[in-house]
Order: C-alpha cells, then sequence, then structure tokens
C-alpha cells in the first residue's frame, strides 16, 4: 500500500472529522479577496452549533459560514452535511505565515479539515491563485502531503511562468525517453536562489576531484565565482535552463542543504517536479547536506514537522549528515530516523572554514521566524524579529558599532542597516572576518565557534518564540551545554559582549561544543563520499 493510501486509510477510520468534498476556489480582482466554498461532511465528537464555528489559520481566528439548508444553524448536531464559505480578503495576507494548516474550531478543540478523497491521490492539489498585485504577492489554498487543508501565501517565481512550465513538460518527456538508454544517473546538487556556496558546492568539488563526473552543480550564472577553475565549470548547470530541468528528472541522487523540494526553487507549484522525488523510498535519495548542526531547534515541535521522517516516509529517502552521537540521538528520538538514515562524517561545509588573522567583527543574526513572514511584508517595524535584532543592536557599545554586521532576514535588512550599503559577501566571506557572533538558536552558531569565534546566545524572549514554534518546540542545547555566553537581560548581554570581544574561547565552551561536534580535521566530504559508495549512490 502506498504512502497516500495509507494516509486515507488512517483518515476513513477517524471517528471524528471534518471532509472538503469538490472545494470551488474563486479569486477575484475586482473585490480583492480569495474565496473557497465547497460542500463539507462532518462527524463531532458531541452536538456542535454551525454558527459557533469559527477558524483558526496558522493560529488566527478567522471567520467562517456553514450552511445547511435542512439544519437551523442554532441547532446543535454530531453530524451531517453543509456547505462552507471561507473568505480570505486581500488586506489580511499580511497576518498569514507562508503556509498555515486551516482548522475548525466550535467548542475551543482543533480540527483539521481534510480533502474527501484526495488523501488518496497522488497528485497535488492546489487552488487558483489571488494575486494582490500592491505587494506583489499571490495566495492560495493546497492540500498538504497529509491531506489537511493549507493555506499558502508567498511571493511569485520563476516557475508560474508559462515558459518554464513549458521547458518543464518537454525535459520530463525527454527523461522518460532518454532514461530508457541511459542508465547512469546524474548527481544533483544545488544551493538556495542558485549560490554557490555551503556544503554541496564542497562537496561537488571534491566529487569532481575523484572523477566522478556525473556530479552536477546547478548555479544562477551571475553568482559563480569569477575565480572558479575550468574543471569545475564543464559540469555547471544554468539555473532554470532546459538543461536544469533535464538534469532534474534524470536524477535519482540529490545533494544540497536545502530541502529537495526546493531543487529547483523554493515553492515550485510544477507537478511534474513535485512528482518526480516521490518516486519512492527505494527509488529517490536526498543527502541533506544541512546548514548547520541540527542540535539547536527539537525536530519534535510542530514547526518543525518537515524535518522528521513521518513528513516524507514513502516518498524518497532522506540522509541527514550529522556531526556526533549527541546529534545522532536528536534524530533518532525526536525525528524517527533509522541508524542508515544518518551519516556520522561531520559537515562538508566545515572543511573550508577558515578565519582570517585579523577577524574584527561582531555579528548579529537572529533565528528567522516564519510565522511572521507576511507581518513583515506590511509592516517589519512592528515585528519581534525587528524588536530582538533592534535590541542586540542597541546593546552593541559605541565604539564597536563600526564593526557591527547585521545579518538579518532580506525583508529586514534594508530597515536595519538604514544608510549603509547593502552587505555583498557570502556568509562565509563574513564569518572569516567574525570575532563574535550573537545569536538566539541559529545553527550558524555552530561554524562561527568552528573557526574560533565567540558565541552569545541571547535568550530573552525565548519562551514566545517556543510558544510560536508549536506544540512539542523546546530546545536541545541546555544552558549548562552551551558553547557561549547565555544572556536574558539587557545588562547581561552588554557584560557579556564586553568579555567575548576582548577574551578568547573558554575551555568550557569547547569542551561543550566537541561532544556536538566531533570532527575538526577538514576531512567530512572523504567521509561523505565512502558513505555514499557503501550505498551505491556513486
Amino acid at each position: 500500500m502506498s504512502f497516500y493510501s495509507k494516509k486515507f486509510e488512517e483518515t476513513k477510520k477517524r471517528k471524528y472529522r471534518i471532509s472538503l468534498i469538490c472545494p470551488i476556489v474563486r479569486p477575484s480582482r475586482s473585490k480583492k479577496r480569495l474565496v473557497m466554498t465547497a460542500l463539507v461532511k462532518y462527524r463531532f465528537e458531541k452536538p456542535l452549533k454551525l454558527s459557533d464555528m469559527y477558524l483558526k489559520i496558522g493560529g488566527l481566528k478567522h471567520a467562517v459560514k456553514i450552511i445547511n439548508p435542512f439544519q437551523k444553524a442554532d441547532s446543535p448536531r454530531k453530524k451531517g452535511f453543509g456547505i462552507m464559505r471561507i473568505v480570505i480578503k486581500q488586506s489580511e495576507l499580511g497576518k498569514f505565515g507562508r503556509k498555515s494548516f486551516v482548522n475548525l474550531y466550535g467548542d475551543g478543540k482543533s480540527r483539521s479539515m481534510m480533502f474527501h478523497g484526495m488523501a488518496n491521490s497522488y497528485k497535488r492539489r492546489t487552488s487558483r491563485p489571488y494575486w494582490d498585485t500592491e505587494t506583489n504577492t499571490i495566495c492560495y489554498f493546497e492540500e498538504a502531503t497529509n491531506g489537511k487543508l493549507m493555506l499558502s501565501v508567498r511571493v511569485p517565481n520563476e516557475m508560474d511562468k508559462t515558459s518554464n512550465k513549458a521547458k518543464t513538460v518537454l525535459a520530463y518527456i525527454l527523461a522518460g525517453i532518454t532514461g530508457v538508454f541511459s542508465k547512469k544517473r546524474p548527481i544533483y546538487m544545488y544551493e538556495k536562489f542558485g549560490r554557490y556556496e555551503e556544503g554541496a558546492s564542497i562537496l561537488y568539488e571534491k566529487l569532481m576531484d575523484e572523477g566522478y563526473t556525473n556530479a552536477y552543480y546547478v548555479a544562477n550564472d551571475a553568482l559563480l565565482p569569477k575565480d572558479l577553475p575550468e574543471k569545475y565549470r564543464k559540469n555547471i548547470i544554468s539555473q532554470y535552463s532546459f538543461r536544469q530541468y533535464y538534469t532534474y528528472f534524470r536524477s535519482y541522487t540529490f545533494a544540497a542543504t536545502e530541502h529537495i523540494k526546493r531543487a529547483i526553487e523554493l515553492d515550485s507549484p510544477s507537478y511534474l517536479i513535485w512528482k518526480h522525488y516521490r518516486k519512492g523510498y527505494d527509488k529517490v535519495t536526498h543527502i541533506h547536506l544541512q546548514h548547520g548542526v541540527m542540535y539547536m531547534l527539537c525536530m519534535g515541535a510542530d514547526d518543525r514537522y518537515n524535518t522528521r521522517k513521518e513528513s516524507r516516509e514513502g516518498f524518497y529517502k532522506q540522509i541527514f549528515i550529522i556531526s556526533s552521537e549527541k546529534e545522532a540521538q536528536h534524530f533518532l528520538k525526536y525525528g524517527g530516523y533509522d541508524r542508515d538514515e544518518l551519516y556520522l562524517s561531520g559537515l562538508p561545509k566545515f572543511d573550508k572554514a577558515v578565519l582570517y588573522d585579523v577577524h574584527d567583527k561582531i555579528v548579529i543574526m537572529p533565528t528567522w521566524r516564519p510565522w511572521e513572514l507576511n507581518q513583515a511584508l506590511h509592516d517589519a517595524e512592528n515585528t519581534s524579529y525587528y524588536a530582538f535584532t533592534k535590541r542586540i543592536m542597541d546593546a552593541v557599545p559605541e565604539e564597536l558599532k563600526d564593526k557591527m554586521i547585521v545579518l538579518s532576514h532580506p525583508l529586514f535588512s534594508k530597515v536595519l542597516r538604514g544608510d549603509k550599503e547593502e552587505y555583498t559577501k557570502s556568509y562565509d566571506e563574513i564569518l572569516r572576518e567574525t570575532k563574535l557572533l550573537i545569536t538566539d538558536y541559529s545553527s550558524i552558531s555552530y561554524d562561527s565557534f568552528y573557526r574560533g569565534s565567540n558565541v552569545i546566545f541571547d535568550w530573552s524572549d525565548k519562551e514566545h518564540c517556543l510558544e510560536m514554534y508549536g506544540a512539542g518546540a523546546a530546545l536541545m542545547l541546555q544552558e549548562d551545554e552551551a558553547f557561549g555566553y547565555v544572556t536574558r537581560t539587557e545588562e547581561e548581554l552588554k557584560e557579556a559582549i564586553i568579555k567575548a570581544y576582548n577574551e578568547p574561547q573558554k575551555q568550557e565552551f569547547i569542551d561543550n561544543y566537541n561532544t556536538i561536534v566531533e570532527f575538526h580535521d577538514n576531512r567530512d566530504s572523504e567521509r561523505v563520499i565512502e558513505f555514499m559508495k557503501k550505498d551505491s549512490l556513486l
């Protein structure tokens, strides 16, 4: 039985559920809204009034109207049918996250709405979108992989263009034909936005050095290093080219620090792309090289669902690169992974992690808060992300402010840097000049400490963030195992900045770090390749 079939059977067995049948979605430019109308079949654990029902979209309360022409709205019922109408206004888009589950409430209890019959389908379901031209944002309903109703709000991307959709279809057909005659499959490597950086670029170069000519890297031509040797350039594929789509459909092995669904770009609407990487656990393998060590926010949190095995089991095999036994236990206990899905090798990105002799920068990099994405599009200065970042900036002594670099989310970078010029250097280049990194829970702290920089963890709003990450949210990194100063008040932060900037790494912090990151020989890529050989992925 397929993964989808299992999910559908589980849904049918649920005693209490809400099913959406034949939903119709109509975007309206004139009225500036997106409207969903659907036949809804409901079964509650106790009689409830349809007039008392309301929605929560990503945790935010939202009105809903459910009508049954044969039943009074204030007449309690345990089960029945009705017509449901959900209206999303353009003025509300800034309140929602990039992807938000839509749940029905009637007595304070959450009830997920499932697509009736659609969870048994192999095809992804998305509605017609509403396009907000004022903020260049699109909004649409979609079916999540677990069959639940979800609202997506995002900026348009390249794959929304008709030309790229056409190239995708042609590449899919050609890859299917040539795949019959050519059995050697490419190794498809990439990073976010087509950048040539992080673990994928380092592993790619190591594979090329060892003679694996079937390794390919997808990059934006404008972002390639000018001094990149020719021997690596020959297997570089231009982003959004026909060759990229063809290589994608020919590949069954993917490697990147990004999710496999971003192998083309973030939030691709293409069904063919979505379908390809879901060909099966025994067919497609994604090696997650990781942005940083995964021992910070707990994988058990609702917001970290996509990091757990249950979110992709049956679609493809996910292999994570880890750095220690302590990190492995995090994946085994909270992620649900098996041992053979973990490569204990260290992160390839650390192979070229260096610190310049002259390093005097203070880098501020908070963890991104996904629940504030669309609020940031409309009102960045009233988000907790902005307030947290500004608080740290104000705590840096005046005599050190010229050393300060704020690596914030792009939506905040302009408002935070003021009249200063935008940073054009890569994160790697900035970390080479860093003496002190200040963050809350960002995994970039592992990268910075590995190079020899000091770290400060400011946990002043930790409780608020953990609440927003949802049920099960917790920090794996505890204060007694932190590899830097932990602060909660403004005075503690100011004091820690002076100490951390003027003193070398404390032995206590080094010892704590070494229990989480075991490898320090810059040979992590070699170990990854050995694992890949063992699993016949080359």
